[in-house]
């Protein structure tokens, strides 16, 4: 980096014996540094990385941290090594809004007519704000809640607008005979994901006017289909699993079922274990009508009017001292586990959602998947 009579070798050898002091006081120094090389071969030949690092010193401090300790965010950055101008500006740092990442996906959707182009447009973008919210979560400049509020956001912008691609890639010059809608699951219904999480995600649909049924049911599971296919195809940028998994039946029921299917499996299957995993569904892709249709639908289960029987209660707890046996590795203290241990989090989380589905009914203020 420092070799040679040219301008950028002068510039760092300037920068780098304070870099390397940044790095050492960062959890990994080598990493730091094995990072700053490849974004230096990366970028070291435009004339405004040197510069920035060179002149914006809180720029630089970042850098330095931030490759010192994340990999990920190191990763993300090699993918797109243009983003390090975000870090001279304090309010680059901060998560962008989800209508703003809307509108900015929309056009790319509409710039691009090839599916596949189109996706890796929108992964993208997902990219570049994993890498944004990834630095601000690093730095201090949003805590927790808001981490897992924005990656909530961009993983729903990504979902909502490769949907549009995926209908119209199965559609093409043919007739729409459904609309498809993704209902959020899980901590992505609860705007709790992490960097890594999967999307749990169940697909809804609603027959267009005079079409059939059937007809219309296998064109929903083909863009359902295509939209699985889309996202997760091997690339570059961060995976997006979406895993439906959580539907009626699990992996033996219908990957796509329509609105009537829902209501008729909730009206005569559905389980206790079933409303309580409806307290974090949060339809977020696909016609408006189609999402509040399946609110109200699922509404009355999560939260009954009369609350919960003892039977309910009963149910879910023998399902909780299951799912925790199953779950605790062998030869854990189950008095010491801070998840499954008992006074864990699991018991906080499922002694909550019980509380909820108990008194949402009477109590407006209680109904929210977050």
């Amino acid at each position: 980096l420092t070799s040679g009579v040219s301008r950028r070798a002068a510039i760092q050898r300037t920068l780098l014996p304070v870099m390397l002091g940044w790095f050492a006081d960062g959890p990994d120094p080598d990493a730091g540094l094995l990072g700053f090389r490849q974004v230096s071969d990366a970028l070291g030949a435009t004339p405004w990385y040197l510069r920035l690092l060179r002149d914006e010193s809180a720029a630089a401090e970042r850098l330095a941290f931030m490759m010192s300790a994340s990999r990920y965010a190191t990763d993300l950055l090699l993918q797109a090594p243009e983003s390090v101008r975000m870090l001279a500006d304090d309010e680059e740092l901060r998560p962008r809004g989800e209508a703003s990442l809307a509108t900015e996906a929309a056009a790319l959707v509409h710039r691009q007519d090839d599916p596949i182009a189109a996706v890796a447009a929108i992964r993208s973008l997902r990219r570049r704000e994993l890498f944004r919210i990834a630095v601000a979560d690093l730095t201090d400049t949003i805590d927790v809640r808001e981490v897992g509020d924005a990656l909530s956001a961009i993983a729903r912008v990504t979902v909502d607008s490769a949907l549009t691609v995926a209908t119209r890639s199965v559609v093409g010059d043919g007739q729409q005979l459904t609309d498809v809608g993704v209902i959020a699951m899980g901590r992505f219904g609860g705007c709790e994901l992490g960097f890594s999480s999967d999307l749990d995600v169940m697909f809804v649909h609603e027959p267009r006017q005079g079409s059939d049924e059937t007809d219309a049911g296998r064109q929903a599971t083909s863009i359902a289909e295509e939209l699985r296919s889309l996202l997760m195809s091997a690339s570059s940028d961060p995976p997006v699993d979406l895993d439906a998994d959580l539907r009626p039946e699990g992996k033996a029921g219908p990957l796509v079922r329509s609105l009537a299917s829902y209501a008729a499996y909730y009206e005569r299957w559905s389980s206790p274990w079933e409303a309580q995993a409806l307290l974090r569904a949060l339809p977020i892709a696909g016609p408006q009508e189609l999402r509040q249709a399946f609110t109200d639908l699922i509404d009355p289960l999560r939260w009954p009017a009369d609350g919960l029987d003892l039977g309910a209660v009963r149910e879910a707890r023998r399902l909780k001292a299951r799912m925790e046996a199953e779950r605790l590795p062998r030869g854990a203290d189950p008095t010491v586990h801070t998840k499954l241990g008992r006074g864990g989090l699991s018991d906080v989380e499922w002694t909550v959602q019980l509380l909820q589905m108990e008194n949402a009914g009477q109590h407006a203020a209680l109904r929210t998947t977050t």
